[in-house]
């Protein structure tokens, strides 16, 4: 769910369909009209180029960046913005665009600055023999469960306690010959014709087949019982039922905020020696940085969350085997989180990696590694190429010697962590001092949540013949 910026709260099916619309409605405005981009109905011409899982976020983001500032006649705008709105959009655009982060995590656009972070149980919705009511069938969490007998007709262990030697079973009506009924350490069970056959304490008894009332002789009118059975399920609807348990959990927008300052002097000598504007370098110095620290977050919750388990690969051969067929066991390691992963989560594996140096040195040497990336102009995280089923990233600044591994869903309900946007970039106007300092606030706002920590997997590289620094372990 989202909370949208009325207050009331929507699903995000329905943000994300707001999304899609926005993403689909051309900008349509007409020339003369003064206000410009702040008039716009919708952001098909910025957004229509990017891959389509994109574009619904970043008409989002566009969206809210307009309906803050949109309202403001422009004088105002122009006095509280100066040229923010000559820029704004197309920045807007780009960051979204060139984001790497949703390719590892679950990028979910805020209607608001309060955003609620849905999980869906399916629990069974009355009680089945051993099975009670409420107990799940699938988990958000961990995936199904094993359970195979709830749309059996097959009831195990269902419990009660007689009154004045009887009771009633609840599945009805019983198949006959299938009853066996356990009081203390004695089991009886049912002759086929309505009678309880005497063991041990249990002297005797009756069972209604219809009904399932049955009485049980020879033992305290209040005993607690125990019965397996069977009943008829054949044009019956005593069958059991799935309902959809939904919990929230609230999440609230924080806001990273940094600040560029220059010279007038500085901003005319860029103009006349080199026709650049210091205002536009900062501006991509700042919106960087902000995307880059916004990122490490996410990173550094990662890899402190992960919970599926840990791996290690030693890149020291074996005794008689040599290094460049050793490299090859590294596969090894990745696949053995992937199924920490599988085994933890019950529905998903690794499929992607996320490596330092280290394992990008080994990755990129191995012969069916596929590259997907000239490797020319890189920063910070980078996706490089595919390791089998896996997407492969090098981070510079993830520890050196280490891995993670995880999974990365098609669908929310497969996701591990979210990363919730509501202002992907907004800004101060331009300040001049009287001493020709100019001042420039830069800030974006977003939330984070870890759904499911055992999503990911940590691995350690020992003994590496290659180092790019201090590593850890």
């Amino acid at each position: 769910m989202l909370a949208s910026s009325g207050g009331h709260t929507t699903r995000f099916a329905e943000a994300y369909e707001w999304g899609t619309r926005l993403a689909e409605t051309p900008v349509g405005i007409a020339e003369n009209n003064p206000k410009g981009l702040w008039d716009a109905r919708g952001w098909k011409e910025f957004v229509e180029h990017m891959p389509s899982e994109k574009q619904p976020i970043a008409a989002i983001m566009l969206e809210n960046c307009r309906a803050r500032f949109g309202q403001l006649d422009e004088v105002t705008r122009t006095t509280s913005l100066g040229t923010f709105d000559k820029w704004i959009f197309p920045v807007i655009a780009n960051m979204s665009e060139n984001d790497v982060i949703d390719q590892l995590v679950a990028l979910q656009p805020m209607a608001g600055p309060v955003s609620q972070i849905v999980y869906m149980d399916i629990v069974t919705g009355r009680r089945k023999g051993r099975t009670p009511q409420g107990a799940p069938m699938w988990r958000a969490l961990q995936g199904a469960v094993d359970r195979d007998d709830d749309a059996d007709e097959l009831v195990q262990q269902e419990t009660g306690n007689l009154a004045g030697n009887a009771g009633t079973l609840e599945w009805t009506p019983l198949r006959a010959g299938t009853l066996l009924i356990t009081v203390g350490s004695d089991v009886a069970q049912d002759d086929g014709n309505g009678g309880v056959i005497a063991s041990g304490s249990i002297s005797g008894g009756t069972v209604n087949y219809q009904t399932g009332a049955i009485t049980i002789t020879g033992v305290s009118a209040t005993a607690a019982f125990s019965v397996d059975y069977a009943f008829n399920a054949e044009g019956n609807l005593n069958i059991m039922d799935y309902e959809m348990k939904l919990s929230s959990t609230p999440v609230t927008a924080k806001v990273m905020k940094l600040k560029a300052l220059w010279s007038e002097e500085a901003d005319q000598n860029l103009q006349s020696m080199y026709n650049i504007k210091a205002e536009s370098v900062l501006l991509n110095a700042l919106t960087n940085a902000l995307q880059y620290q916004k990122h490490r977050q996410v990173i550094f919750d990662l890899r402190s969350r992960a919970d599926a388990g840990f791996v290690v690969w030693d890149a020291i051969a074996p005794a008689s085997v040599n290094y460049q067929t050793h490299k090859f066991s590294i596969v090894d390691a990745f696949e053995t989180g992937s199924n920490f992963i599988f085994g933890a989560t019950n529905m998903v594996a690794g499929n992607w990696i996320l490596t330092g140096l280290q394992g990008a040195t080994v990755i990129c040497t191995l012969p069916h590694f596929v590259a997907k990336n000239n490797r020319t102009q890189m920063q910070g995280i980078t996706y490089i190429g595919d390791l089998g089923n896996k997407k492969v990233f090098a981070d510079p600044h993830f520890p050196t010697n280490e891995f993670l591994i995880g999974h990365k869903g098609d669908q929310f309900l497969t996701t591990g962590y979210v990363l919730a946007e509501y202002q992907k970039l907004y800004t101060t106007p331009d300040i001049v001092l009287p001493d020709f300092v100019h001042q420039r606030g830069f800030a974006t706002s977003f939330a984070r949540k870890t759904v499911n920590s055992k999503m990911y997997c940590r691995g350690l590289i020992q003994n590496s013949p290659t180092s790019f620094g201090q590593v850890i372990g």
